[in-house]
C-alpha cells in the first residue's frame, strides 16, 4: 500500500462507480428491503 496519492485518486472516481454499480446490483439482487440504503 505504498500508491497513497495514485490509489486515493483512483479510488475516488472508481469509487462513485462502484458505488452506483454495488447500488444498482443490490436493488436487482436483493428484495427492496434496502429503502434504508436509499434513504441514506
Amino acid at each position: 500500500m505504498r500508491a497513497g496519492n495514485q490509489g486515493k485518486q483512483i479510488s475516488t472516481k472508481t469509487g462513485i462507480i462502484f458505488r452506483s454499480l454495488f447500488f444498482y446490483y443490490s436493488m436487482t439482487k436483493f428484495p427492496p428491503n434496502q429503502n434504508d440504503f436509499m434513504v441514506s
